[in-house]
């Protein structure tokens, strides 16, 4: 008899152990994860930042009827100083890039807020990928006007 309440008993102890050690991989995983991804690539401070902001855009949109345009301004920021120097010396490539995506979109783009940050990501994704020194990490436009 002795034997058959000992049994329950350890079955217990060994599932609060169980638990108690769930939570704590649970929470080991939790702080690795803010402490890796949150903060190794939380934002830089404004401070850290650079900026440089592409001269005013004028250009013919996609439209079927073909008399509608976009002017834009926009900024690109950046935190790496290779890439300040890239900037400098490529800049009609990253011009480029712009018009390129700019010259493909509709008018239609610009009346909703989920099209205009797809064009941002887009007009991103583009810059980036003429880039070899870093990366442009935000995209702003300054101006925008469609007519």
């Amino acid at each position: 008899m002795a034997e058959e309440q000992s049994t329950p008993v350890k079955s217990k102890r060994t599932i609060w152990i169980g638990l108690i050690v769930v939570v704590l991989c649970i929470v080991t995983a939790v702080s690795l994860y803010f402490a890796f991804f949150m903060k190794g690539s939380g934002e830089l401070s404004p401070k850290d930042m650079k900026s440089v902001t592409l001269p005013s855009m004028t250009v013919n949109l996609a439209d079927i009827n073909g008399n509608r345009y976009l002017r834009a301004t926009i900024t690109l920021e950046y935190s790496s100083d290779k890439l300040e120097e890239e900037l400098k010396l490529s800049m009609y490539k990253v011009k480029d890039g712009v018009l390129k995506v700019l010259r493909n979109s509709r008018a239609s783009t610009f009346e909703d807020p989920q099209q205009t940050d797809a064009l941002k990501q887009a007009l991103l994704d583009e810059v980036n990928s003429r880039l070899h020194s870093g990366k442009i990490t935000a995209l702003y436009f300054e101006e925008l006007l469609v007519q």
